[in-house]
């Protein structure tokens, strides 16, 4: 596993500008929450993220969700960040 930098979120705000500052520097950053094998991908060397950024523990739907809009069968997000998504989605 390579070297990288490991930032834990204490808001939506602070993992997204960590994310923001980390593509400014021509650097990948990757978020780390449950249930995600970015861990096991780095080990075996297949991700080279220089950031990674743990937001497991920010509150649950503090980032919101993305949901199928029945309506226009766009993608809907909800919660923090709320408003409608531009790019189209067909659920299936």
């Amino acid at each position: 596993m390579r070297p990288f930098v490991f930032e834990r979120a204490e808001s939506p705000t602070a993992a997204v500008l960590g994310a923001a500052g980390q593509a400014q520097g021509a650097g990948e950053a990757q978020f780390l929450a449950g249930g995600t094998t970015l861990i096991d991908l780095m080990k075996l060397d297949v991700m080279r993220p220089e950031m990674v950024i743990d937001i497991n523990a920010l509150e649950r739907g503090a980032l919101g969700r993305i949901e199928a809009d029945a309506e226009t069968s766009a993608a809907r997000r909800t919660g923090a960040y709320g408003g409608r998504c531009r790019s189209s989605c067909r659920p299936q």
